[in-house]
């Protein structure tokens, strides 16, 4: 399994072909079973700027050394979001193929959410979005098109009635 020797698959699966650009952090939260931090994944596709150099062993007396995107930008609105889930499932896709599906259905959702709510209640939708995926990574069972499970998530952080929302008077 992957999340046994995540810096090994790592170095091979960004060694492959092919392979989609991707922050190396967020890559080890992939394979460790785990969504990734969008504002990560959002900041190094915009990156100019990097942070200090990170090695990775690739056996035999090899190194490749790799530089990793500071974090400047955050998920703010749909478009970040979209952009962010699009590399996310791209880069999902070309290590596990039959999640595509999926997440896709996942993103169609969501972004559901975000065509008929108001643009100034979107951070709900975008920590609606961080909920759903902290259920997922916690209960590895789920999928992301389960989608009958985030039911009460729906409640809690969209709904005026909700948790989240009450907590934001």
């Amino acid at each position: 399994e992957w999340s046994d020797d995540t810096k090994y698959y790592r170095g091979q699966v960004t060694a492959t072909p092919g392979c989609p650009s991707f922050p190396l952090s967020q890559w080890t939260l992939l394979l460790e079973g785990r969504a990734p931090d969008l504002e990560k994944v959002l900041s190094g596709h915009y990156s100019t700027s990097i942070d200090p150099k990170q090695t990775q062993s690739l056996g035999k007396g090899f190194e490749i050394t790799l530089s990793q995107p500071t974090t400047t930008h955050k998920v703010k609105t749909y478009g970040d979001w979209s952009i962010t889930t699009d590399l996310w499932i791209e880069v999902l896709s070309f290590i596990m193929p039959w999640k595509e599906t999926e997440l896709r259905g996942y993103k169609q959702y969501i972004s559901g959410f975000f065509v008929n709510v108001h643009y100034a209640l979107h951070s709900r939708i975008l920590n609606f979005d961080k909920a759903c995926c902290l259920i997922v990574e916690g209960q590895k069972y789920l999928r992301f098109n389960a989608i009958s499970k985030f039911r009460r998530l729906e409640v809690s952080h969209l709904s005026s009635l909700g948790m989240v929302a009450y907590a934001e008077l």
